[in-house]
């Protein structure tokens, strides 16, 4: 009953915001140190492009479905451009792989951001219209 009500892309990246903020701080730190200088933010559009020609998706005119899982208490993505998950939220930008569109969800007092991420995933693959699901899962 629930899929109903949940229209998804051909292509979805399906991500847990928690895991963006903790590994993109660890490199940055890491890789900062190393070189002796700082870094600029990771441009989110350039890394979900990266992440989608790693998963075999080609320049084109697809539809890639961006869905940020976070708790209620972030509302950031740490080190990234843009920063801030509500100007995400409903918007699109186009690369040449396609267009990514963006939406974050929050599991507010239902579930936990684990069992929200699962739930979205299972629903995706049972999902006729998903042909390529990206998962990048907290390892937490």
């Amino acid at each position: 009953m629930m899929d109903e009500k949940i229209k998804f892309s051909p292509n979805v990246l399906l991500i847990d915001v928690a895991f963006i903020n903790e590994t993109v701080y660890g490199a940055k730190q890491v890789l900062s140190e190393h070189i002796g200088r700082s870094l600029s933010d990771v441009d989110i559009p350039s890394w979900l492009s990266y992440l989608a020609l790693d998963a075999g998706l080609r320049e084109g005119d697809n539809e890639i479905q961006v869905i940020l899982v976070h708790d209620e208490v972030t509302r950031r993505l740490n080190y990234c451009q843009p920063t801030e998950l509500e100007s995400l939220n409903g918007m699109a930008c186009r690369t040449p792989l396609g267009e990514f569109i963006f939406s974050c969800v929050t599991p507010a007092d239902i579930a936990d951001t684990e069992h929200l991420f699962l739930d979205l995933m299972t629903l995706a693959q049972d999902s006729a219209d998903v042909e390529r699901l990206m998962l990048i899962p907290s390892h937490a």
